[in-house]
């Protein structure tokens, strides 16, 4: 330090840690003229020089003196003045970053503040006989934290120079100086060797406002990997009743607490924090294998969590009594974790937002993505290909909350071995849940979605989702959505398309349940791959009192009911469209096979063969319009020996415009079953219009009461009631009644064996026909 005139040069740090803060001290004295030796050459942050104590080097009447600076608090230096004749100074001025001119009486310590970084220290003192000296100058770096290093010594000061080892003791010394951060290097922190030797955590934080920010290069001077936590065989940062903590590029790893909670990380009633850039991998416990976060809130967490494990939930992350309702924000991607119950993530949280990819997951029971136990919650990211037993890709279980709602991005690929591929809900209450969920497999049931003794609503769609059971195995249910026991209301606002499975019943929806409410606006393009399979394209309703409404069904694909396959009881349709199905086995677009179904202003149009088949009894329609390929209705098996005796009604319809019949009536073929015969049929206020070959075709014993009806044909004389007795039945055949219906240009045929008579005459109704059927005030408009 030769050379030095009239300049004091002053090496200040200030070490500023999320829990302590260091001291260094410098002691430098005034002569240009001396070469000064340091008494403590370890650590320079803590130098101190010697000086001669009564030279006046500078010639200025002030004998030399020198100075101590430690550090008090982040922003403050004790300055102690050493050697100074105190007998002959009586003054002292200091200033930073100005030239001082504020004098006060002199002592031999005095703190000084500033902000953080790099400032300008003036010094000057007044003797008794008013001399002053020089004024002097020097530099001084106020740090903001203390050090740690994996090649530190936990006996320095905790400089940049002079990093510690341990990072709790780094957090401790912090907390004493009231300071707030602290700078880790990167390199791997083991227990014993950067980490405490404790299975609570290798950190273990209960102030409030630390900051750790790891990440650090050798020198600290730039921040651009990750501070690695080896935590072998106990936690790696424990959290607790704290608020305002930070932490920032941290890797914690090989964690493990297998009878607790958080393996890697553990927040308990942590508040307003901070953790970005953290990774946490390969760590186990019972809850949250990679991370569990309790009781807290207005948090914001940035992670990348992958292959961890816990024992019961939330493989990669267990989040659970957050019930303030207060937002916490979760950030990042969760992937290739394991748990019997929320492989990727067990959430029960409400008012949260979780914006993080969640994949690759696996659960030996429910949710391989997510089990989610509370709702209004935010997912916006994607869930996919994870796996479990039960909800594929979530699980949400029982809810009494009847205002929950849940938002997600898209839900796909994701894998359920039994029950719901995409999402499992099991009895949830008058939910409103956002998201699509495409491209699941389930092999029983749900490819999509499946509702157990659970109603909500889904806004988005649920498309390109399959059945995996194979027929030899009983194949499965619901390739896009199955409902299951539900009671109570359920909304697609969207489309249920491309659903299908090599075996599968109700290739689009399954539902089986009673007193449920379905309706969604677009059912098409389902099918089964086998599609000689009974059971609905479209939708299988096996059901009790359902109502089944304001949905479009369209290009679905199954042998028995393209489109919607009833084999339920007292179910409703109402306002639903049936319309282009397509099947290579003949099928019909809509198969009624349960007893006292009705459907109300329906369309069936459009459909490559049959519109409607009806084999049950008890069935009313109204208001349907039916225009097919072939039959429009058809009421009976033609393939039937014997048929139940089965009440059927269809008021207000416009059966038009079918490339065969309007209307078929089929009765049984068993000369001596009792229920031979078909009917009896209501068929009233309707029009039977425009049909290809025949508005009505009565085959067998045909039960048929026509009243208020207008029939035409699409050519003139076109033939309007064909009745087509069985050979064996010579006798007892009972024919239609015609009650005040209208023939517009067509004429009545009944055949009998040479199927030749026929009638073109309104008055002759009766000539030819066996057992005379009933006719009473029919008009013919023309003939």
């Amino acid at each position: 330090m030769k050379g030095i005139t009239r300049r004091l040069f002053i090496g200040i740090i200030i070490i500023l840690s999320v829990a302590t803060a260091v001291s260094a001290s410098l002691f430098l004295q005034q002569n240009r003229n001396k070469t000064y030796r340091p008494l403590n050459p370890v650590d320079p942050g803590s130098e101190k020089y010697q000086g001669a104590g009564t030279v006046d080097a500078n010639n200025d009447g002030v004998p030399d003196f020198g100075i101590v600076v430690t550090v008090v608090t982040p922003t403050s230096a004790r300055i102690i003045f050493t050697n100074a004749q105190t007998n002959h100074i009586t003054h002292m001025a200091i200033a930073m970053d100005v030239e001082p001119t504020a004098w006060q009486t002199f002592a031999t310590s005095i703190d000084i503040t500033g902000s953080t970084g790099t400032h300008t220290v003036y010094v000057k003192v007044k003797t008794k006989n008013s001399k002053i000296s020089t004024t002097l100058s020097g530099t001084v770096l106020l740090e903001p934290a203390v050090y740690v290093s994996t090649t530190g010594d936990d006996a320095a000061s905790g400089t940049r120079a002079y990093p510690m080892k341990t990072i709790q003791l780094a957090i401790s010394k912090t907390i004493a100086q009231g300071s707030h951060t602290v700078m880790v290097a990167q390199g791997e922190y083991t227990p014993g060797n950067g980490l405490l030797q404790d299975i609570k955590g290798g950190i273990i934080i209960t102030n409030h406002g630390v900051r750790l920010l790891g990440g650090w290069t050798a020198d600290f001077s730039v921040q651009n990997g990750f501070s690695s936590l080896k935590a072998t065989a106990m936690r790696g940062i424990f959290a607790e009743k704290v608020s305002n903590l930070f932490l920032e590029r941290f890797s914690i790893y090989n964690a493990k607490v297998p009878a607790d909670n958080g393996g890697g990380l553990y927040l308990n009633a942590v508040t307003n924090s901070t953790l970005t850039n953290i990774n946490i991998y390969e760590c186990y416990a019972l809850n949250g294998g990679g991370a569990a976060v309790l009781f807290s809130r207005s948090n914001s967490i940035h992670a990348t969590i992958y292959g961890n494990k816990a024992s019961a939930l939330g493989g990669g992350m267990y989040i659970n009594d957050n019930s303030d309702g207060i937002d916490s924000l979760y950030f990042g991607r969760i992937y290739g974790n394991e748990a019997v119950m929320g492989g990727g993530i067990y959430a029960g949280l409400q008012g949260d937002k979780i914006y993080a990819s969640v994949y690759g997951n696996y659960a030996s029971d429910k949710g391989g993505g997510a089990y989610i136990t509370i709702m209004r919650e935010t997912f916006y990211g994607d869930i996919y290909q994870n796996s479990a037993q039960y909800g594929g890709g979530v699980f949400i279980p029982q809810q009494n909350d009847d205002g929950m709602s849940m938002r997600f991005a898209r839900i796909y690929e994701n894998n359920a071995f039994i029950y719901g591929g995409g999402v499992y809900f099991n009895k949830v209450v008058d939910g409103e849940f956002v998201f699509t969920a495409v491209s699941n497999k389930a092999v029983k049931g749900g490819g999509g979605v499946f509702f157990d003794n659970a109603r909500c609503n889904i806004h988005g769609s649920v498309d390109y989702n399959i059945i995996t059971g194979v027929f030899s195995s009983g194949g499965g249910n619901g390739g896009g959505i199955c409902i299951s026991n539900t009671i109570g209301s359920i909304r697609v606002y969207g489309t249920v398309n491309s659903n299908y499975g090599d075996a599968v019943t109700g290739a689009g929806v399954y539902l089986d349940a009673t007193n449920c409410t379905f309706e969604a606006s677009n059912v098409s393009y389902n099918k089964s791959l086998a599609a000689w399979m009974n059971g609905g394209g479209g939708i299988c309703v096996g059901g009790a009192s359902n109502t089944i409404q304001n949905t479009i069904f369209s290009h679905n694909n199954l042998s028995d009911g393209d489109n919607v396959y009833v084999h339920g009881d007292n179910n409703t349709f109402s306002n639903i469209q049936s319309c282009h199905a397509y099947s290579n086995y003949g099928s019909y677009s809509i198969y009624v096979g349960g007893s006292n179904n009705s459907f109300y202003s329906c369309s069936v149009m459009s459909n490559s063969y049959y519109g409607i088949k009806i084999i049950a009894s008890n069935t009313f329609f109204s208001g349907i319009a039916a225009y097919n390929g072939n039959t429009g209705i058809q009421c009976g098996d033609e393939q039937s020996s014997v048929i139940p005796n089965w009440f059927t009604v269809i008021s207000n319809a416009c059966i038009y415009s079918n490339g065969g019949a309007g209307l078929s009536v089929w009765g049984g073929t068993d000369p001596a079953s009792p229920n031979r015969y078909g009917g009896p049929i209501v068929v009233m206020d309707s029009y039977i219009t425009n049909n290809s070959w025949v508005a009505a075709y009565l085959f067998i014993q045909s039960n048929v009461f026509f009243t208020n009806n207008v029939f035409a044909c699409a050519a003139a004389n076109g033939i309007a009631i064909y009745e087509e007795p069985w050979t064996y039945y010579t006798t007892g055949f009972y024919g239609p009644v015609l009650v005040n219906n209208t023939f517009a240009t067509n004429r009545m045929q009944s055949l009998y064996f040479a199927y030749s008579t026929n009638i073109t005459d309104i008055a002759d109704l009766t000539t030819g026909n066996i057992s005379s059927p009933a006719v009473s005030g029919n008009t013919a408009l023309s003939n």
